[in-house]
């Protein structure tokens, strides 16, 4: 992730357990969310694996917060 923008590898997943290896390619301190989901804040380079499980399928939105 940057700033403002987010590249996820795939559009898409079935129900079940999702893994987002999260990474910060900005020069601000951001956190990631999706769902009930949420990364620590990362500072500029920083890493997380964020491990969530989806119930059933649906649209999800996710987000991130600049600090």
């Amino acid at each position: 992730m940057t700033t403002f923008h987010y590249h996820l590898s795939r559009p898409s997943v079935p129900p079940g357990r999702v893994t987002f290896t999260v990474i910060n390619h900005s020069n601000a301190t951001i956190d990631f969310r999706i769902d009930r989901f949420a990364t620590p804040k990362l500072r500029p380079g920083g890493r997380f694996v964020l491990h969530a499980r989806f119930a059933k399928r649906g649209s999800y939105t996710y987000f991130g917060l600049s600090r």
